[in-house]
């Protein structure tokens, strides 16, 4: 017999409007009122419920089916059979076999989460002290409570920091069960003293109070009220006990949560826990066999009766293969699901834990903190659900704005509202990093424009690492005196003519902007050995003639690469100039960037221009000239390419791949949503308070739970997948590149479709809804696919017809649609076309290629109009 499978077959089809019991031997009573009985005649309306009676291994007993206009005319109505709360196991089996479940709490004030274990000595009380300190620190008010009546210990390990207390919580229960308000002695819902069952215990971190309820002063005065006291009075009216000790705990403290110490095993007070308070459960258990038969058991037991969410947490796994075959059993002994084994916490072993004698243990609060976030994520929906509610969501929509600002139009003001340091930008500070790679997009132009022409700024990102250090751009948009893609292809033509080297033609260019832009190195050239160059630098170079690149600069530049001395001259005035730098231990970068625009792409000189540049690099390295670092900001797909000698000595030391891992990409949205609305701020302040200079510093769960306000926590109510996670995967390529231009565009464009769409079905508790998110998503990914047809112009033709794939497909549909329209047009191979738009990013190789060999990254999906495929995500 299974009369809850019944149950959830009923609120399937009838939602809540019937009435079940279940009488001995598996009779079923059932009033059922329904517009499906509209018309339908008695065998007809039996045929929609009998099956599923029969389906659960149940018989048929009474069975009454009314039309609404029936119930009305005989005065039948449902009659709340389930609103009472079980106070004991045998009473929730009794429940269960009848087919009745618990109905919603009565609203109430403090959160009450239960900490259980169906067995000791797992780390119970220790995973609820580590989380009371995580939530006081997030900013909650907490209320500890040691329910674990038979055996307390709550008070030992958070000792009361003055005398300790003389009464607890049981004391507090008998005297309003059995003694009615003894006027000589009534123990209260206040801090110390001679009657307070509340004690507070100060984190030396935060300096936020902690509240303790502890269960009493063990003794024999302990166990003679314990055993008057019964569970099943405590919560079965109005003025029961249990409510009058909340009452009194709310209006004295105002608690957002409450964490309860339950008792161990199958027992009445461990019952009345679980059962009958608990909104939020956590089962913590040692991942043994031990446990799993009793775990189980309770878990469904709750599951089937109450509302309350289970999660199990695993504590302490052992290290290494040891921990992992024993949480791999305990999945299949336990019967999880794929969501449930994905849901499970593991709280590894820690050796301070074991012989703690202060809490909290700060090397180990972050093991607990899965815990602590699961609590404030749902607090969080709760409270933008009730602010947004209170508030004019409209104006609130309406003063949302997303800066879209390219990097060398930024204000030194500007740069704090839309400037997020990723976690590669203390390595963009290493002498040892030449190269900083990335995809077009990915915020290389950011940063070298931060670091030439906001120099405060950066200085305040470095922390005090660009002390010493003159930042100077050798090429790029900080500088117009600079040649560009025409003077360059005239300069590759002169190098060839004669048969001269690029890397004499970068020194030189770096001679020459040094000249212009540092004092310091005039001095130096101001030695007689340097005359003849100085002479041609003053007359064809000099500061006081126009900023603009002319035909004679371009030839003056190649002569001092055709000219020996004069070549030598620019060796050597580096030389020079780095030992000059060395006596004063100060240094100078020179910055390069726009050389994938500047420096013809696709022309036969481009490689070897660029080989050029590398190669003075490295030579400049291994002469040691340690104070003069150049930095290279290239596209990734270019560098890629590129070949020249010594390549191989640029490995991951040397180069680095600039990408947006999630964290740097959520704090970037957050500080676009802050930055962008006073308004925003304010709001998702009230729900988890983030200070401007932390931003850097938040974890990914707080930064999700800033963010919930924008744009919501969870994709569908009831599901585990994170919006934060989706936006973040759907904007992100098959080469784990994400663009913050795409980010800014999704969030404008779902800001206009809330403030079209606003009174149809707009959510509570986010401003930007799931379909306002879907099509800023459709946005993102247009403007996308129009910037890689603008990169790649010689694949046009394909991307034209990219609609005539599926997002997973199999390689021969790739390599027809290569041969129709690149093939033609193009000496590239299919195979160095494959590998092309891997590079891109623009498709992935598919690990399991049972049925698909390569998918389509979600964020060209939509832009190139390709039919998604089952199995693909949405």
């Amino acid at each position: 017999m299974n009369p809850s499978k019944l149950r959830e077959e009923l609120k399937r089809k009838f939602s809540n409007n019937f009435q079940l019991d279940v009488g001995d031997g598996g009779f079923v009573l059932l009033t059922v009122i329904s517009e499906a009985f509209n018309g339908k005649s008695r065998v007809e309306r039996l045929q929609k419920v009998e099956p599923l009676i029969k389906k659960a291994d149940l018989s048929v007993g009474i069975v009454e089916l009314y039309t609404p206009e029936e119930a009305i005319e005989q005065g039948i109505a449902l009659s709340d059979t389930n609103s009472e709360i079980p106070t004991s196991w045998q009473k929730a089996v009794d429940m269960l076999a009848s087919g009745k479940t618990v109905s919603e709490k009565d609203s109430h004030q403090v959160k009450r989460v239960v900490f259980y274990s169906y067995k000791g000595g797992v780390g119970r009380s220790t995973a609820l002290i580590q989380t009371a300190f995580q939530l006081i620190r997030s900013g909650q008010r907490v209320v500890i409570v040691d329910m674990d009546v038979e055996a307390p210990g709550l008070h030992t390990l958070l000792p009361p920091q003055k005398a300790p207390l003389k009464v607890g919580l049981v004391d507090y229960l008998w005297e309003r069960q059995t003694c009615f308000l003894n006027e000589v002695y009534q123990p209260q819902v206040e801090l110390g003293g001679e009657e307070g069952i509340i004690y507070s215990v100060t984190d030396t971190h935060s300096k936020r109070p902690l509240f303790v309820v502890p269960a009493g002063n063990i003794g024999r005065r302990y166990v003679q009220r314990l055993s008057l006291l019964t569970t099943t009075h405590l919560f079965d009216k109005a003025d029961a006990p249990w409510l009058q000790f909340e009452q009194e705990l709310w209006e004295q403290f105002q608690p957002n949560i409450m964490l309860i110490d339950a008792r161990t095993g199958l027992n009445e007070w461990g019952g009345f826990t679980l059962l009958g308070l608990a909104d939020d459960i956590f089962i913590v258990l040692y991942p043994s066999e031990q446990n799993a038969e009793g775990v189980r058991f309770v878990r469904n037991t709750v599951n089937e009766l109450t509302h309350a969410d289970v999660k199990l947490v695993l504590s302490p796994v052992p290290e290494g293969i040891i921990g992992t075959n024993l949480v791999d059993n305990i999945k299949h002994s336990l019967e999880l699901t794929n969501d449930q084994q994905k849901e499970l916490i593991q709280i590894p072993y820690h050796p301070n834990i074991a012989g703690v004698t202060q809490f909290p243990v700060e090397t180990a609060l972050p093991y607990y903190a899965p815990i602590a976030n699961y609590l404030l994520e749902k607090n969080s929906v709760l409270e933008s659900d009730a602010i947004i509610s209170a508030s004019n969501r409209l104006s609130l929509v309406k003063s949302l704005s997303f800066s879209e600002r390219d990097a060398a139009s930024i204000l030194d003001d500007d740069f704090d509202k839309i400037f997020q340091k990723t976690t590669d930008f203390e390595r963009c500070l290493d002498d040892a990093v030449w190269v900083i790679r990335g995809r077009k997009g990915t915020g290389k132009s950011t940063l070298y424009t931060l670091f030439t022409q906001h120099r405060e700024n950066a200085e305040k990102y470095a922390r005090g690492r660009l002390e010493n250090i003159t930042i100077l751009s050798g090429h790029g948009n900080s500088n117009q005196f600079r040649p560009t893609v025409d003077v360059f292809d005239q300069i590759g033509q002169k190098l060839n003519e004669q048969k001269k080297d690029w890397l004499s033609l970068w020194r030189a260019y770096a001679v020459i902007q040094l000249y212009r832009s540092v004092p310091k190195f005039i001095t130096i050239l101001k030695q007689p050995k340097f005359k003849r160059l100085l002479s041609r630098l003053n007359y064809n170079f000099s500061l006081e003639n126009p900023h603009i690149w002319e035909a004679k600069h371009t030839n003056k530049l190649v002569e001092f690469v055709t000219d020996e001395v004069l070549n030598s001259c620019c060796r050597d005035a580096l030389s020079y100039y780095n030992q000059s730098l060395s006596e004063v231990a100060q240094k100078i970068w020179l910055l390069y960037d726009d050389l994938d625009q500047d420096i013809k792409e696709g022309s036969d000189w481009q490689k070897v221009a660029l080989g050029g540049l590398m190669r003075l690099i490295y030579d400049l390295n291994n002469q040691g000239l340690y104070h003069i670092r150049f930095k290279v900001f290239l596209r990734e797909d270019i560098w890629s390419n590129l070949i020249f000698t010594n390549k191989s000595h640029f490995g991951e030391a040397r180069t680095l791949l600039l990408q947006w891992g999630k964290i740097d990409f959520l704090r970037l949205a957050y500080r676009l949503a802050i930055g962008g609305s006073i308004d925003f701020k304010m709001l998702s302040n009230r729900v988890l308070p983030l200070a401007d200079n932390g931003i850097d510093e938040a974890s990914e769960d707080a930064l999700r739970q800033a963010l919930g306000p924008l744009w919501g926590l969870k994709v569908e109510k009831g599901k585990n997948a994170y919006v934060s996670q989706w936006v973040y995967s759907r904007l992100t390529d098959a080469s784990n590149n994400t663009y913050p231009r795409s980010l800014t565009i999704l969030l404008n464009t779902a800001r206009d479709v809330e403030l079209k769409t606003q009174t149809k079905n707009v959510a509570s508790n986010r401003l930007l809804g799931w379909k306002s998110l879907t099509e800023g998503l459709e946005a993102a990914s247009k403007e996308r696919c129009d910037a890689i047809k603008n990169e790649y112009p010689e694949f046009l033709a394909f991307f034209d017809r990219m609609n005539e794939l599926s997002s997973l497909f199999k390689e021969e549909d790739l390599e027809l649609l290569w041969r129709d329209t690149v093939a033609n047009q193009s000496n590239l191979s299919f195979e160095n076309f494959l590998k092309r738009l891997q590079q891109i990013g623009l498709i992935a190789e598919r690990k399991n290629k049972k049925r698909y060999d390569y998918a389509v990254a979600d964020l060209y999906v939509y832009g190139f109009g390709v039919k998604r495929r089952q199995g693909q995500r949405k």
